[in-house]
């Protein structure tokens, strides 16, 4: 008999939060209790690792509040960080995103790189790194990480410390970078987004805007993706996909997955903590997208 996924899909999830609600409140409930939810979700000492998520919470909201320079290399470090524990290693991740950077400048000053804007050479860089075997990624292109998604539904793959670590990556590690790369020399780029996708927009002399897709190194139709990604006008027209997102709304993108990575983690959907990264969410992107 066929499974019907999408029937068991949720039933599946609502095992693993139970699951993972019994782990986190073991101190707190009787042993052969699976799940108790009566428990207290803001007593957050139920969660060894809540203060690291509190951490990349604060360093997101002062960059929309203005409070600090946005910086979007030290936003996703935060997160990432916070979902593995703090264990990730800081000075490895920013040395080697600076390496790349400081690479990326260099070669697009070469006489080997001709554009017509600065702006295009260093998008096409980016591009080249992406793509081209060369020394700056040691001769090893940017792949998709189908080990990841066969493992964790794409979670490792999906952290830009993994890609900087292995060369492999999700939609969601390998736009990411690029973002990030892209901010941190000065190119104009943007991140936009399809249902259960993400990919890059970069705009010609001309004023044309280019589809990236860092997964496959190819650039893609417009109408291609509202196709093969079943895009509806609604969802186009309230401005839910297929939108340049910009510095604001993509840290609250950020934050989307700051909040998903917390409830994956903990089981807690309802806490004071919860509630707050919805508020920023919705008050610097009034719809984000279910991916």
């Amino acid at each position: 008999m066929k499974t019907n996924f999408s029937i068991c899909r949720p039933l599946i999830f609502f095992m693993f939060v139970l699951t993972n609600v019994s782990i986190n409140a073991l101190p707190y409930q009787n042993k052969k209790t699976v799940a108790n939810f009566s428990l207290d979700e803001n007593d957050t000492t139920r969660y060894r690792g809540h203060y690291l998520y509190e951490i990349a919470y604060q360093t997101i909201a002062d960059m929309l509040e203005g409070k600090r320079n946005i910086d979007l290399k030290e936003a996703n470090f935060a997160i990432e960080n916070a979902y593995y524990m703090g264990m990730l290693n800081r000075t490895t991740y920013m040395q080697e995103i600076n390496r790349i950077a400081k690479g990326l400048e260099a070669q697009a000053k070469s006489p080997m790189i001709s554009a017509p804007t600065i702006d295009m050479a260093l998008n096409y860089c980016i591009y080249l790194f992406y793509s081209q075997p060369q020394v700056l990624n040691d001769y090893n292109i940017y792949q998709y990480d189908v080990a990841s998604v066969l493992a964790d539904g794409g979670i490792s793959g999906g952290m830009v410390a993994t890609l900087l670590e292995t060369g492999k990556g999700t939609c969601r590690s390998l736009p990411y970078l690029y973002l990030i790369l892209a901010h941190e020399i000065g190119a104009e780029a943007y991140i936009a987004t399809a249902p259960m996708h993400y990919y890059i927009r970069t705009k010609d002399n001309n004023g044309v805007w280019w589809n990236f897709e860092t997964t496959t190194h190819s650039f893609s139709r417009t109408e291609f993706i509202r196709d093969n990604f079943y895009v509806s006008d609604a969802g186009i027209k309230s401005g839910l996909y297929m939108k340049n997102l910009n510095d604001k709304e993509y840290l609250s993108l950020l934050l989307y997955d700051l909040l998903y990575f917390y409830e994956l983690k903990t089981g807690f959907f309802a806490n004071a903590f919860t509630k707050k990264c919805y508020f920023h969410m919705e008050k610097h992107r009034r719809i984000m997208p279910c991916l």
